[in-house]
């Protein structure tokens, strides 16, 4: 079922199932959770929380400890960090090895000093973009920034399928246009012959330096089958017209894998990627491939632990001194994904100490794709 309508029918069910008797308790505490985490994959924050508090009073932390720490998760992005705190800390006795328990607690020990710090940034609503439906993952095409990328599920988008987790439509790229009074202009489709947008999700899009070569992801949905998602790359061929797009071969075969929000080098040759690929550090992390003429893309190398950690790392962007700029949530930050900025390290293509970019950009809900 698709994640909204799953809440309701556990919800339905909870209130149907009784609780008498060790065995009726667990149950009814599972399906408490399981709602819970339905209200969670849509980031419906408060309805997650007031599920997750149902799990807690059947006492469900006693089979799966972490529903301390999602609940934690929930709390925080309602700004509720003191609550937030003590869950983090109910969990961090239960399950002392998680270094996501030590950064939450660190997030709420420091989301005073983030907020009394505040940036002399000033963060604007784009309303002559911003639809009611997912807009996200902003990327400027051309040098001069009158071209902007993004993906969005609004009304218009190729297909007719609902996505069964967010159950919007399915993601397309769209493009707006600045105006000579620097106004952002309608948004449309980038292309009309069905070869860049389609039926399944297309977004996180990136450029080479000379915007004529054009990295995406793609993530198909097929009932019954895990395709994960993967990066293709395509070629300008005139005036918002893309060549046929070619898939990156970077998950070893295995379809499940999911790569994803490429982010390349100005010559092309060096593309930053996010992955799901055996042997990170938990959750998603970024990876990176070179390309040769002769072979093609490398086997894909992790960037370490100096970007990576036990959460998720997502929607890397280059800056234009070379920085690297990124999101997690496993590092101690405002609530959910915070966004941080790695240095590079001299002329090689490594990064290190990542630094939140605090509030005003930085909130208590996801900030992402920068």
């Amino acid at each position: 079922f698709p994640v909204t309508i799953a809440a309701e029918k556990c919800g339905l069910a909870y209130t149907k199932m009784k609780r008498k008797g060790n065995q009726a308790k667990k149950l009814k505490a599972d399906m408490a959770f399981k709602t819970a985490e339905s209200y969670r994959f849509t980031d419906r924050f408060r309805e997650a929380n007031e599920w997750y508090d149902r799990a807690l009073l059947l006492d469900y932390q006693e089979v799966v400890p972490e529903v301390l720490y999602y609940n934690g998760e929930m709390l925080r992005m309602m700004g509720d960090f003191d609550k937030a705190l003590k869950n983090y800390e109910e969990y961090k006795k239960l399950v002392p090895s998680d270094e996501r328990a030590d950064t939450g607690i660190q997030s709420c020990n420091g989301s005073k000093n983030f907020v009394a710090n505040k940036t002399k940034h000033v963060v604007t609503n784009q309303t002559a973009i911003n639809k009611p439906e997912f807009d996200m993952s902003p990327m400027f095409q051309d040098r001069k920034e009158t071209k902007m990328f993004f993906a969005s599920s609004r009304t218009g988008s190729t297909g007719n399928e609902k996505d069964q987790i967010a159950c919007e439509n399915y993601m397309d790229i769209w493009v707006s246009e600045v105006d000579k009074k620097g106004n952002w202009g309608e948004p449309r489709l980038i292309d009309n012959s069905g070869l860049i947008n389609t039926e399944a999700h297309e977004g996180s899009v990136a450029f080479d330096g000379r915007g004529k070569v054009m990295f995406f992801t793609r993530c198909p949905m097929l009932k019954k089958q895990n395709l994960g998602c993967d990066i293709w790359m395509t070629e300008m061929k005139g005036a918002d017209k893309w060549d046929e797009p070619v898939k990156l071969d970077l998950k070893g075969g295995i379809d499940s894998i999911t790569v994803g929000h490429p982010c390349v080098s100005d010559d092309g040759k060096f593309l930053i990627f996010v992955s799901d690929l055996p042997g990170g550090f938990g959750g998603r992390d970024l990876w990176y491939t070179t390309f040769d003429k002769k072979t093609g893309w490398a086997a894909p190398k992790n960037m370490g632990p100096e970007v990576n950690t036990a959460g998720n790392e997502l929607f890397p962007t280059f800056g234009k001194d070379g920085s690297l700029y990124y999101s997690t949530d496993g590092k101690p930050g405002l609530g959910g994904l915070d966004m941080f900025k790695a240095t590079k390290v001299g002329e090689e293509m490594k990064w290190e100490n990542a630094q939140n970019l605090g509030f005003p950009i930085n909130s208590e809900n996801n900030d992402y794709g920068l």
